[in-house]
């Protein structure tokens, strides 16, 4: 299945790279073709109004150049707009210009490459043909959106419990923000060398779009954390959804009020000198915390989409046995609240499974003995259920483990000694369904989970933790993204510092 798996990235990875180098290649056949002359638009509404009955021909054009590096090819007056076309000849750079007032110059730099291409007002400038080089962004954008969807869909029919199926979606998330951004600039496209400016100002689009919805959130987790401190007592723990809303929101704003900050207080930028390299310092800075910043929102909004599948999904009714993941209890030997509701979803589901299939499972109540309790977990989970009158022979104790990797590991080993190839439910809390599945995919056993319901209080706190457990478990992938993220801010601020010298 591995060698299958990575034989399928290959091949899509292949097809994403090809269809790449096609749409360059027709993105460079129509540049070419076209982007040989350039026109240039001046405005002049004031010469005019001084004497409306100017022609075309009646304006002094100034082409400063030493050789002919373009050539006049015609001229006209659309309203107020003078449009004058140009031809390509040597290589080189000039400077057109017209005077529209008294003191008053309105120019373009036009830059030819040996190519024979235009480019105006900067080296990577507005040039014939170039509005081709959006289209085909956005079609690529949405081929590599359907390509994560549709990875996206077959891990989830895999297995739901993976932490890959979170990057998919974040990413997809994210994508289908990128090619509505992306067309929305086609009508307003500024040349090959906004492209990336437009790339950038995704992320800090949608940063700003997303800052409403990350503020009532952040509110919401607020008040959700207040009433889980009154109810369950001060700890970090129980405050980590308003360190994260605070978190989100510092994220969104502080770009902006570092560029305040640094541009009006700071007497080592020059905001008058566009090329300054404090400035492209700072441009960096806002463009890498914006992507982080986005990178964060839409993998915690995966997480959340993903955690909430798992938690309300209902496990196929043919199992062999479903484990019961333990946690701490009272001191007395008797459940908590939390504990007990993880007992009754396994009644539940056990019950559910007879009624539609008339088949019985066995129950496996997982956890060890803590240093702080009077017995095993499992111990203490079999009285309540011998209690709720489910029969001494029907329970199985695993009363070794001490977290939920070891629930899961030790639950499959116990039960294939007796169940040979058994098919595993088990049974936890809402909010711990997608890790726990994720520990159980990660062993390689197929097991499914049913959620037990908690208070809505600790609900919201709880799934933040698992996000943030998602995140540790694939700390790699993360900090990979990271690396990819920081390397695209600098060649980006690389390019902006040719593009405005060259």
């Amino acid at each position: 299945m591995n060698t299958n798996y990575w034989s399928q990235k290959r091949k899509v990875g292949l097809t994403a790279l090809g269809l790449a180098l096609v749409m360059i290649a027709v993105a460079l056949a129509v540049i070419l073709t076209m982007g040989r002359t350039a026109t240039v638009a001046f405005n002049v509404t004031g010469l005019l109004a001084e004497e409306p009955d100017r022609t075309a021909e009646d304006f002094d054009i100034t082409l400063e150049q030493d050789q002919p590096v373009v050539r006049e090819t015609g001229r006209k007056l659309d309203g107020s707009t003078l449009k004058v076309s140009y031809a390509s000849g040597r290589p080189g750079k000039t400077f057109v210009s017209l005077d529209i007032g008294p003191g008053i110059m309105e120019g373009h730099t036009l830059m030819v490459f040996r190519s024979g291409i235009i480019t105006q007002d900067s080296l990577f400038g507005r040039c014939r043909g170039d509005r081709i080089i959006p289209v085909l962004l956005a079609l690529y954008l949405s081929f590599v959106l359907f390509l994560f969807l549709r990875s996206y869909r077959s891990g989830m029919k895999e297995c739901l419990y993976q932490y890959k199926n979170i990057a998919f979606l974040g990413v997809s998330i994210y994508l289908f923000f990128l090619v509505l951004h992306q067309l929305s600039q086609i009508p307003h496209y500024g040349g090959p060398g906004s492209t990336i400016t437009n790339f950038i100002s995704g992320f800090k689009t949608f940063a700003v779009v997303t800052f409403p919805i990350a503020l009532v959130v952040a509110v919401l987790v607020t008040i959700s954390n207040l009433v889980l401190v009154k109810n369950e007592g001060r700890s970090l723990r129980n405050l980590l959804g308003v360190f994260l809303g605070l978190l989100v929101i510092a994220g969104v704003l502080l770009p902006e009020l570092l560029s305040y900050k640094l541009q009006t207080t700071s007497s080592f930028i020059n905001v008058h000198n566009m090329n300054g390299p404090w400035l492209y310092l700072e441009t960096f800075v806002e463009t890498l915390i914006s992507q982080l910043v986005v990178y964060g929102e839409c993998l915690l909004a995966a997480t959340i989409i993903i955690a909430l599948k798992a938690a309300r999904r209902i496990p196929a009714f043919d199992k062999d046995y479903i484990a019961i993941l333990g946690c701490k209890f009272r001191d007395d030997g008797t459940l908590t609240p939390l504990l007990r509701s993880r007992v009754d979803r396994a009644i539940e589901f056990a019950r559910m499974q007879k009624e539609a299939t008339g088949k019985e499972l066995l129950f496996v109540p997982s956890g060890g003995q803590g240093p702080d309790e009077v017995c095993p977990e499992a111990e203490a989970m079999k009285r309540y259920m011998v209690q709720q009158g489910i029969p001494e022979d029907q329970i199985i104790l695993e009363d070794q483990s001490r977290n939920t990797y070891e629930n899961v590991q030790f639950t499959r080993r116990l039960m294939e000694d007796k169940i040979p190839g058994g098919k595993m439910a088990f049974s936890t809390t809402n909010y711990h369904v997608l890790r726990s599945g994720a520990y159980a995919w990660k062993q390689g056993i197929p097991s499914e989970g049913i959620g037990a319901p908690t208070k809505a209080y600790y609900w919201i706190n709880a799934f933040i933790r698992e996000f943030i457990a998602s995140t540790e478990a694939a700390k790699k992938q993360h900090l990979f993204v990271f690396a990819l993220i920081t390397l695209a801010s600098v060649l980006s601020i690389v390019f902006f510092y040719f593009n405005n010298n060259l």
